[in-house]
This record gives structure tokens, C-alpha cells and sequence, in this order.
């Protein structure tokens, strides 16, 4: 059963129906054409049996055959029966998703997201824009299936419901560059409309999150939700205006000093005693900060946005590779601020430890993974999108901890590299590869004797 379903009707159709007037079986890079969100779109449709990938390439079940022609027939009743008679009964989650929303139509997306993961999901999702995710996912899809009626669908997320500034949390969702560049070539006349009707959808998403970016520093505005425009304010205007770079970055280091949860960051690093910022402990800061459990992939994300806002406003100066910390004139220009912090202490609503993470552990998991595909009899081990999820993760849990306490990665990351062409080219000796790299990590004792 998939465990997070983030994917929409009109995606799957495209897919379904590229594939069906294909003379071939298509490849990854042919479908991503049509679906840049492939992966996750292909969970779905796995599970509801619509699609097979075999030795030539991704071509449909005889189940996703039937489903595709009625898709290009366009006969509502005849893809309502359909999908209520074939498909909904393959998914434990769509189903409980449909009849939660005959009982209650008007829910919203974030109470089905959470009832959802309750009921199926031993581990909680992400965050509350998981849950927002998965229920908006649910909705479009039985709309699609002409099982429910989605008033919301097709409007793109942030029609009519942009969110406010966020105060008590930090979550760069773009770096500075990317606020650069939307100020440069997105403003016309200090006016930004973020999202068009006919962006797809990974576009409507990206250009909200974007504009949420702008909001929480306090460079825009919102002046019309309803058409998703967005005004600059003076900051952003002056910020806009300046193009010297060295003036640009005083102004923008100003911004994020008047962002209370960019001064609780500062704050945390001077009361524990980070002389040497990481990306690693950037991260394992941000994820407590918000009080919230992140994967490897969002916490590395946002830590790798935040120290670009920091490094491109001066706030912190690199002493080698990955290896930073706060620079002279930030301290010197925000005196009074600083030295108002007491190092060694915590502040009153935070307390900051160090996660521990058992390596040995973590390593059994790798090896005991790996080892079950080298002896598998299975011919299309290749396919199972979970299993290489959870050594990829595994393997990443290494590179943030290993990282955070600067030791070398290196041969983490071959690890990586070897495990998802293993998957990518079908070929287990990749996976026998990865196998001796963490033998030999085993027996290396710089891994053993790790600084806490």
C-alpha cells in the first residue's frame, strides 16, 4: 500500500494515455516529458494495478488499457463505473478517503490528510502542508474518477488561501538567489502575479511556495488573493532598487534581522557554542526550532535555502568547505544584539540536543537490505520504489550525521551513487559494491570513535 499519496487525476491521465497511443513501451525520461512529478505519480498508479515496468520500459496493464481508453472516450458514467468497480477497491487508503468524504463532503484537505495517516501510516508525515497534500491528492483523484465533486480542484494551492507570514517558524522554501532573481524579473511596477490558470501544477506550487518566501521576510505582500497578486514593501522595493552587490547584501541582512525566527537561529548558535556552522547541525537546529520531523531530503533542503540566506547577506563567512561561521562585520554591525546572549546557556523556549543516532545500527539495516536483493529470486527486484527508498535513507541518515561532525562523507556518498544506478541500470553487482564500501566503513575505526 502506498503510505503518502501526493499525485493529481490529470497527471495519471496523461501518463495512462501517452502510454496507450505509444507503438512502445516508454522510459523514464520519455514519461517525464509528459509528468516531471513522475515518481510519485507512479506509486498511484502502481497501486491501483494501471501500470508494469519491464526490461523495455513502462507499458500498461491490462487494467490501465481499459481505464485509458475510457479516459480518450471521455464518457463520465462509463469512468465512474469503472474506476468504482475496478480500481477503488485495489487501495485500502482511496477507499477509506472515499468513504470518509460521502460521509463528510466538505472536510478539508488537512483533518483527511491527518485521519488518513492515523489510520494507515505508522509514522507521521511530514508536516501540516503533508496532510494538506495528501487530502488535496485524495479529492482531485476520485474527482477525477467521477466519485466526488471537488470544488477546490484545478484552482492551484494558494487561490484564495494564501497563507499568513509565518512567525514562529522558519521554512526557506528558496534561496536567496531565487528571491533575487523574483525581484529582478517577476515584479513589474512592484507587482508580481504568481500563479496564471494555465500553469500546471508543479508550477502553481513552486511559484506559492516562492511567493510564501517573499511574505515571511517581509519583502511582499499579498493585496489580492483572489488573483494572486503580490506588492512589494519598502524593503522589498529598496532591495529591488539596489544592484550594487555589497549595498544589496546590507539590505538584505537587515531583512532577515528583522525576522524574529532568523535572530532565534543566531541566538541558538551563540548559546551552544557552534564556533564551526554545518549544514548538518543547521538542519537538526531548523527541524527543533519548528518542532518538526522532517525527512533527510526536507531537512538537508531547508538548511542548504537558510545558510544561502545567510551567506549571501553576509551574516556568516566560510573558514573551508561546508565549514562556516558568523562573521565579523555582523557581530560588529549587531553588537548589541549579540552581545546581549549569553554563551553556554538556552534560551527560555528552547532547549537544543545534539540527536545520537546508532550507526552500527543503521549500517546492520543497509546490509541486511542490499544482502536480501543479492539473494532475491525476484527478477524484477528493480522495482521496488520502497525498498530503495529505505537504503537510500538509511545511507543519507550517515552523510548528515557523519557531516555535522566533519568527517568525510565520501564514501557514503559512492554508496548512494552505487545503489540507485544498481536500481537505474537493473544490475545487482552495484548493490554487491555498496556492500564491500560499508564493510569496510565497519572496520574503519574513525567511524567508531565519532565526537558527540
Amino acid at each position: 500500500m502506498i503510505t503518502c499519496p501526493q499525485s493529481t487525476f490529470n497527471t495519471i491521465k496523461n501518463i495512462l494515455i501517452t502510454i496507450q497511443k505509444s507503438d512502445h513501451p516508454l522510459s523514464v525520461a520519455e514519461l517525464k516529458k509528459v509528468a516531471p512529478t513522475l515518481y510519485n505519480n507512479l506509486a498511484v498508479m502502481k497501486e491501483f494495478s494501471l501500470i508494469l515496468r519491464t526490461h523495455q520500459g513502462f507499458q500498461l496493464t491490462e487494467n490501465g488499457k481499459n481505464f485509458a481508453s475510457l479516459l480518450i472516450e471521455n464518457d463520465e458514467d462509463k469512468i465512474r463505473d469503472y474506476a468504482k468497480n475496478n480500481l477503488l477497491m485495489r487501495s485500502k487508503l482511496f477507499s477509506e478517503a472515499y468513504n470518509m468524504l460521502t460521509q463528510m463532503p466538505d472536510i478539508d484537505n488537512e483533518t483527511l490528510g491527518t485521519k488518513l495517516n492515523e489510520k494507515f501510516v505508522k509514522q507521521k508525515w511530514l508536516d501540516e502542508r503533508t496532510y494538506k497534500i495528501v487530502g488535496n491528492s485524495c479529492k482531485d483523484l476520485l474527482d477525477g474518477f467521477k466519485l466526488y465533486k471537488y470544488k477546490n480542484r484545478g484552482r492551484g494551492r494558494g487561490r484564495g488561501k494564501h497563507r499568513a507570514r509565518h512567525i514562529n517558524m522558519i521554512l526557506p522554501y528558496s534561496s536567496a538567489i531565487v528571491v533575487f532573481k523574483l525581484l529582478d524579473e517577476s515584479f513589474v511596477n512592484n507587482i508580481w502575479k504568481i500563479i496564471e490558470d494555465d500553469f500546471p501544477e508543479t508550477k502553481k506550487i513552486k511559484r506559492i511556495l516562492y511567493a510564501n518566501t517573499l511574505l515571511d521576510l517581509g519583502i511582499g505582500k499579498y493585496i489580492d488573493n483572489m488573483n494572486n497578486l503580490m506588492e512589494l514593501t519598502e524593503d522589498g522595493i529598496q532591495l529591488k532598487n539596489e544592484h550594487d552587490y555589497f549595498k544589496r547584501q546590507i539590505i538584505f541582512q537587515d531583512i532577515l534581522m528583522k525576522y524574529p525566527p532568523v535572530k532565534d537561529i543566531l541566538k541558538i548558535i551563540i548559546n551552544n557554542n557552534f564556533e564551526v556552522i554545518t549544514q548538518g547541525n543547521i538542519g537538526d537546529i531548523l527541524e527543533k526550532y519548528n518542532k518538526i520531523t522532517w525527512t533527510l531530503s526536507t531537512k538537508k533542503s531547508y538548511a542548504v535555502k537558510f545558510l544561502n540566506w545567510l551567506k549571501e547577506s553576509g551574516i556568516i563567512e566560510e573558514i573551508e568547505w561546508g565549514k562556516y561561521r558568523l562573521s565579523p562585520s555582523i557581530l560588529e554591525r549587531y553588537k548589541d544584539f549579540f552581545s546581549s546572549i549569553k554563551k553556554g546557556t538556552v534560551t527560555d523556549s528552547y532547549t537544543f540536543t545534539i540527536d545520537v543516532i546508532d550507526t552500527q545500527k543503521i549500517m546492520g539495516e543497509i546490509f541486511r537490505l542490499c544482502n536480501h536483493i543479492q539473494y532475491s529470486e525476484n527478477n524484477e527486484w528493480y522495482n521496488d520504489i520502497e525498498m530503495k527508498e529505505k537504503i537510500i535513507s538509511n545511507i543519507e541518515k550517515l552523510i548528515n550525521f557523519y557531516k555535522s561532525r566533519g568527517i568525510s562523507t565520501r564514501v557514503f556518498i559512492h554508496m548512494k551513487h552505487f545503489v540507485e544506478a544498481g536500481f537505474e541500470l537493473k544490475r545487482k553487482e552495484y548493490l554487491e559494491n555498496c556492500i564491500h564500501l560499508l564493510v569496510e566503513v565497519d572496520h574503519d575505526d574513525k567511524f567508531k570513535k565519532v565526537p558527540l
